[in-house]
């Protein structure tokens, strides 16, 4: 089934959202820390043709625990806000969209070195945007959601 929109979800406190449709990018923005902040940038979508992929992550006991309940909250607001704008969503793990750009981290590379390698990939396939190591998965993921959806 094709849609008319697509979002692809960094989630995190430093990931981004992206949402396009069938010819590019209609907005990109920073993950919300407010649940007001996710509705706003939500509803103006609930009554439309749209279809979500969002990363499926989990917690990193390096972290700690104020970043880890941070990082469930978000993630928390972020599926209660899709699902009270009825906006249909799938958890995709890193693995999976990263797949279809043909896209695995080498055994030497470096986090930083990964990140960009993604930031460069997502540089090349919407050249006119400015791509950041924010917004890159994100634009990614949307992406992947538009060509899996289309």
């Amino acid at each position: 089934m094709a849609y008319d929109y697509y979002i692809g979800i960094d989630p995190g406190k430093s990931g981004g959202i992206a949402i396009m449709d069938s010819s590019g990018i209609v907005e990109i923005f920073k993950t919300p820390l407010s649940p007001i902040d996710f509705f706003h940038k939500f509803e103006p979508y609930a009554d439309k043709s749209i279809y979500c992929i969002t990363e499926k992550v989990h917690s990193m006991p390096q972290n700690g625990g104020k970043a880890n309940y941070t990082f469930g909250y978000i993630n928390g607001v972020l599926h209660t806000i899709l699902m009270v704008c009825q906006i249909p969503f799938d958890l995709r793990t890193p693995q999976m969209w990263m797949k279809y750009y043909a896209l695995k981290k080498g055994k030497s590379e470096s986090n930083t070195q990964w990140k960009n390698r993604l930031k460069v990939k997502a540089q090349q396939l919407f050249p006119k945007e400015k791509v950041t190591l924010w917004n890159a998965d994100a634009l990614l993921i949307a992406n992947y959601c538009r060509e899996e959806y289309r």
